[in-house]
């Protein structure tokens, strides 16, 4: 063999020796405080809709198998391609949203907590560490790469409020 195929070879191997990460589901906003009222805000991120149905949430309350995720109505288990779905452990609270939204018994505490999304392979996708910032009405957010504690953007692109 010629220098140039083992090279070329080699340079193959090197390549698919490494799995390559797609964005999937991220979690993108967290509601803690209250805590009779938290939710979890992910988006979708693909071309796809995505069954929620096999995804778990994890925090304090459920370090291990974590959080169930159920619809609201019969077969609404999707979160469309490139859009938001809520996770709340009130949704009723949601009862006139144009957003999806999901029922779990969440357990998320104020401070010192992981806020974990985990897929029906067992595979976290998303986490997101509570620092005890987002109280007195305000949401942990995931804007511009950094989280920030504003004003609650439920089925919404987030932003930082004035305000905050």
């Amino acid at each position: 063999m010629s220098n140039k195929t083992i090279l070329f070879l080699f340079g193959l191997a090197f390549l698919f020796s490494f799995k390559l990460v797609f964005a999937e589901m991220l979690i993108s906003e967290v509601k803690y405080s209250p805590t009779t009222k938290q939710w979890v805000e992910i988006y979708n991120d693909t071309d796809n809709d995505i069954d929620i149905a096999t995804y778990k949430i994890l925090d304090s309350g459920a370090q291990t198998n974590g959080h169930g995720i159920s619809a609201l109505v019969a077969g609404s288990n999707l979160i469309p391609k490139h859009s938001f779905g809520i996770v709340a452990k009130v949704p009723e609270d949601f009862s006139s949203s144009s957003f999806t939204v999901f029922k779990s018994s969440l357990n998320i505490k104020v401070s010192e907590d992981n806020v974990i999304l985990r897929n029906g392979l067992g595979e976290d996708i998303d986490s997101v560490s509570i620092d005890g910032t987002a109280v007195d009405g305000n949401s942990f957010q995931l804007v511009n790469g950094a989280w920030v504690a504003s004003l609650p953007t439920p089925g919404a692109e987030n932003e930082v409020s004035e305000n905050n």
